[in-house]
């Protein structure tokens, strides 16, 4: 009887332990089934395109940021920069040495862009905001415009480059889809130009070469990239002017701004002894290779009043027009890029071939300014020159920025006398067929505005991949544990039944061997 009771108890506690161990399952299982549900469709959510919701959200978007620079603080070192950095002035700046760290921080307005203005390129530099480090100013720009992943009150510009850095202005903004019109977004400089202006310094772009960046860059949205053989850094406020007044006149590429520095040089000769000439050279071929250009715009033979810088400009863009075509000369751009025949050069005041260009056609881009006034415009924004130069009309002798020559053709030679993009199909025509050919009527003597002729991407955004955001990685990790739970419960129901099934083996392998005793007791008597 008393054993009755003892098997029928541990029966019971069996079963107990089983029942308890089958409902801890259920529930377990219930339960991540049901968050698992709620999760599910929100990654879904989140992974699937925006649509209305997105769309309502770029509505609340305004147009154009708002410049919250006044209510942003500029700390370094527990002293503020804020005068010295926000005054919208090139002429005052501070020098930041490697791993300074600038404090930029705004308690009523979420930052959202930057725009650093920098006498020199920055090299890198890091900013960290919202737990994240991101590096910088690999392009070489002086004129930086960033648009942050996501707004924020609070960010660290470190320097980072190794080498000093000398900061003119760092303004803010709030969140727009595009900056205040003033604020400059350059893009890289071209992959493929379809006309390549190859000024010795900044200013040329305009007194020699009149209408040519408004006209072709700003109305008719002509892939125009602009190298400049000299640069300016020894006069800090130059290259400032020379990125505002292209900016003005329509280029959106940034331009190249060689290594040579700007030196007067009386005559070819001065320039030859004053510069290496096999450098400029392979400089001219280099460029050439790089950009494929379809046409080069270049400077007088006789460097326009007789300045040597101009004349080694074209002489060495003479010689590496017949070199760029064979890998056989400098070898390693030809490597780099491959090799490139230029279709079309055009020099200034070249009496061959000539070509006179009208700039007093209208150009609806600039509210109807004819491409001489925004060439002129532009000019005066170099404050420093305007004392000694301008931008002449025809008949300005060797000023004249209408008077060109085609130097060298390999598609023919120019009917219309009007028109560089004569015989010429533009790159992006080219790589879009069905675009019709409106070159015809691109001339510069068109008595009305022209339209823009070919695709303008000063608009195009491209393509990110979207980020992993906070929330879809905390409804990721929820996801795999709530798995896990599962998956622990479904083990620990195996382990439970497989020990029941062991404990019941066990039990009854015990009362075998009790009855087969009590047989062998009984067989004795």
């Amino acid at each position: 009887m008393i054993r009755r009771l003892n098997d029928k108890m541990k029966k019971n506690s069996e079963h107990r332990i089983r029942k308890k161990g089958l409902l801890f399952s259920i529930l377990s299982t219930i339960i991540c089934l049901s968050v698992m549900l709620l999760a599910v469709p929100t990654v879904s959510a989140e992974a699937e395109p925006a649509t209305e919701t997105s769309e309502a959200t770029n509505a609340d978007i305004p147009a154009t940021a708002t410049d919250i620079t006044e209510t942003t603080s500029l700390t370094f070192d527990y002293y503020s920069v804020k005068p010295t950095m926000s005054d919208n002035n090139t002429q005052t700046s501070f020098v930041f040495v490697p791993n300074n760290i600038i404090y930029i921080e705004n308690k009523e307005t979420p930052i959202s862009s930057l725009y650093i203005v920098s006498d020199r390129p920055m090299g890198e530099f890091e900013l960290t905001y919202n737990n994240k480090t991101q590096v910088y100013g690999q392009n070489g720009f002086i004129h930086n415009y960033i648009k942050l992943d996501e707004p924020t009150d609070y960010i660290e510009l470190r320097i980072s480059g190794g080498q000093n850095v000398t900061i003119c202005d760092i303004s803010a903004f709030s969140e727009g889809t595009t900056p205040p019109d003033w604020v400059q977004t350059w893009a890289e400089p071209l992959e493929k130009a379809d006309m390549l202006l190859l000024p010795t310094h900044g200013d040329d772009e305009f007194i020699f070469f009149g209408g040519t960046i408004p006209y072709y860059a700003g109305q008719l949205g002509l892939d125009v990239q602009v190298a400049f053989l000299t640069n300016h850094w020894g006069e800090q406020y130059r290259t400032h002017e020379l990125l505002d007044a292209l900016w003005n006149a329509g280029l959106r590429n940034y331009p190249v701004i060689c290594d040579y520095a700007d030196l007067y040089c009386e005559g070819l000769q001065a320039a030859q002894y004053t510069y290496d000439s096999e450098a400029w050279t392979a400089t001219q071929v280099e460029l050439i290779r790089r950009f494929q250009p379809q046409v080069i715009i270049g400077h007088d033979i006789n460097g326009e009043y007789g300045h040597g810088a101009h004349m080694l400009n074209t002489d060495t863009l003479i010689k590496a027009l017949e070199l760029s075509g064979s890998a056989e000369n400098y070898p390693d751009s030809a490597e780099k890029y491959g090799t490139w025949d230029v279709p079309k050069t055009y020099l200034h005041l070249y009496a061959e071939n000539s070509v006179t260009m009208n700039w007093d056609v209208q150009l609806d881009k600039f509210g109807n300014k004819t491409a001489y006034e925004v060439a002129l415009e532009s000019f005066n924004i170099y404050n420093s020159q305007t004392a000694n130069y301008t931008v002449h009309k025809e008949g300005g002798g060797v000023y004249d920025c209408h008077a060109f020559g085609l130097y060298r053709t390999t598609v023919g030679a120019d009917t219309g006398k009007n028109d560089f993009m004569e015989n010429i199909t533009p790159y992006r025509q080219t790589a879009n067929p069905e675009q019709p050919d409106q070159n015809t009527d691109s001339s510069a003597n068109s008595e009305s505005s022209s339209s823009s002729l070919y695709n303008d991407n000063s608009n195009v955004v491209p393509y990110v991949e979207p980020e992993e955001t906070v929330g879809s990685t905390t409804t990721r990790v929820i996801f795999w544990i709530c798995m896990g739970i599962c998956l622990g419960a479904v083990i620990f129901i195996w382990i439970m039944l497989g020990k029941a099934k062991k404990q019941k083996k066990l039990e009854e392998q015990k009362k075998q061997a009790k009855r087969n005793k009590k047989k062998s007791a009984n067989k004795k008597k």
